[in-house]
């Protein structure tokens, strides 16, 4: 592309007819066009400019004053900490002590926009909202340097923080849309994700940006960005925003899309679906029945299965590492049983590829077994380094998987997910789809160590399950985990409604539970 910075192609989008319609956790929708999120972006630059080498934290809500201001930092050279939201049933006192943690790390300076709780430990708070009063002066954007440092998920650890400049965002998203061919100016994208996720930041935010940059289009590209309080309230709001605004391209994780199905089947819908021609799956293992769940319900609703493109992607790349093609049936990789005993893990003998490795990408197994399972090692440009630790030429990432006979990249899990028992290990991901039962929560039941070379499971009870039931449901969960995986769990601990513990990106928070298990 033509463009050689991040801030050179977004002082060019400026130019294109790009329209953001931020839609809050009522409904209430705020439309604005980049090119006036642009002009406020550099007026909150001049007043930045003098901080120009520090490092901001900012919570990036989906509001037009956030976003400029994310923006305006990054012209005037401000380094930012993206800061993730609290986590389903965190307490706010141990949210508060990771992003306390997170950013002196990072050597925060000031905070950019007022959080919604005190946290006197990280100094000077600067309004968003009164740095762009004054008009923005003439600057040449292209020399400006800053680095973007968003979390790692969490699911298994505390997060970590990346560092990740322009240059390691523009290179992925440069990757990401000459996979996703379909994402083009003048096409519309919806989605919800948080901004503080990196699918929210770079998958909703910036890669339709800069498509209608390198592929511009004299129609309107619009942006849809839809508060995660109301996909939460009302998970049909976002299939009804697809519809509505014949949107090309959405992304989503899977267990949103679990949770929307499972909506669909209990009241129908009538959301078009018809427009869609990429939908990017990813952040957390992708499985071959939630795909086939979502096909049942959508497919009468005009939804095309190929443009479903299962991913695999991590913080540290910025966001992904591969994708599937949308004009090709997502592919399944059958591995046979003795490959993944000889490994030691038990998995679906049908999985579920993340497609090949985006452009420059190289994904290596490292320790594979004779049948090539083994630890993904991945190679990229994207690839940042972490806050005071440098990751290196290849990034080492903790995630079990082989590469199939089609170059596809195949993740089978954590090396944290797998749990031993009985000397066998075993992948949380198998144990969770083999513990399903109607009076639990749907995809809240999960396998933890019980400590003692066992096998625990922890599992929310529906609002109108009774605790007097919890015998009968151990019994049953017991029974179905022992005729799928051949290994049978010491105990059942329920917790109560609305308690389960997930990242901010909705990722199974499995340490967590581990020591609910084991209290």
């Amino acid at each position: 592309m033509p463009h050689t910075t991040m801030l050179d192609v977004l002082d060019a989008a400026a130019s294109a007819n790009v329209e953001y319609i931020f839609s809050d956790v009522t409904g209430e929708r705020t439309t604005v066009k980049f090119e006036d999120l642009w002009r406020d972006a550099n007026a909150m630059a001049d007043t930045l400019e003098h901080r120009s080498g520090q490092t901001a934290a900012l919570m990036l809500t989906p509001d037009p004053k956030t976003i400029a201001a994310l923006l305006g930092a990054w012209i005037a050279g401000v380094h930012t900490v993206s800061l993730p939201t609290p986590a389903r049933g965190q307490a706010i006192e141990a949210y508060v002590a990771t992003i306390e943690s997170l950013c002196n790390a990072a050597d925060v300076s000031f905070i950019l926009g007022r959080p919604d709780f005190p946290i006197p430990s990280l100094g000077e708070i600067v309004d968003v909202g009164t740095l762009a009063d004054n008009p923005p002066k003439t600057r040449c954007v292209q020399t400006a340097i800053s680095n973007l440092i968003q979390c790692s998920s969490g699911s298994t650890s505390h997060p970590k923080g990346v560092v990740l400049s322009t240059t390691h965002l523009l290179h992925n998203i440069d990757a990401i849309l000459a996979r996703a061919t379909p994402v083009v100016g003048g096409a519309a994208t919806v989605g919800w994700l948080p901004l503080s996720h990196d699918m929210g930041l770079i998958g909703l935010f910036l890669c339709p940006l800069v498509a209608a940059v390198i592929r511009p289009s004299a129609n309107k590209t619009q942006v849809v960005l839809d508060d995660p309080g109301r996909f939460v309230r009302n998970p049909h709001s976002w299939v009804e925003l697809i519809g509505e605004f014949k949107a090309v391209n959405t992304v989503g994780p899977p267990f949103g899309m679990d949770r929307l199905a499972a909506f669909v089947e209990r009241r129908g819908t009538d959301a078009d679906l018809s427009s869609l021609a990429q939908f990017t799956v990813g952040s957390e293992m992708v499985r071959v029945e939630m795909l086939e769940r979502f096909i049942a319900a959508f497919q009468p609703q005009g939804l095309n299965p190929m443009c479903l493109c299962p991913s695999y992607g991590m913080a540290e790349v910025g966001l992904a590492v591969s994708m599937d093609r949308h004009d090709t049936m997502y592919s399944v990789a059958d591995v046979s049983i003795e490959a993944l005993n000889a490994n030691g893990v038990l998995a679906p003998a049908s999985v579920v590829t993340a497609g090949p490795p985006l452009l420059s990408s190289v994904v290596t197994v490292d320790a594979a077994d004779t049948h090539g399972i083994g630890e993904l090692v991945v190679a990229s440009p994207s690839v940042g380094n972490y806050l005071h630790a440098d990751i290196g030429q290849g990034h080492h990432t903790s995630d079990i998987g082989f590469i199939a006979s089609t170059g596809h990249v195949v993740p089978l899990g954590r090396l944290d997910d797998v749990i031993v028992v009985a000397g066998r290990n075993v992948l949380g991901w198998d144990i969770d789809a083999a513990a399903i039962h109607p009076a639990i929560k749907y995809g809240h039941a999960v396998g933890v160590s019980d400590g003692n070379n066992g096998l625990a499971l922890v599992a929310e009870r529906l609002a109108t399950t009774p605790m007097t039931d919890a015998p009968a449901i151990e019994l049953e969960l017991k029974r179905q985990v022992r005729n799928a995986l051949g290994v049978s769990p010491s105990r059942l601990v329920l917790i109560e409604p609305n308690t389960f513990p997930r990242t901010p990106s909705g990722k199974v928070q499995r340490r967590k539970l581990a020591e609910l298990a084991n209290r």
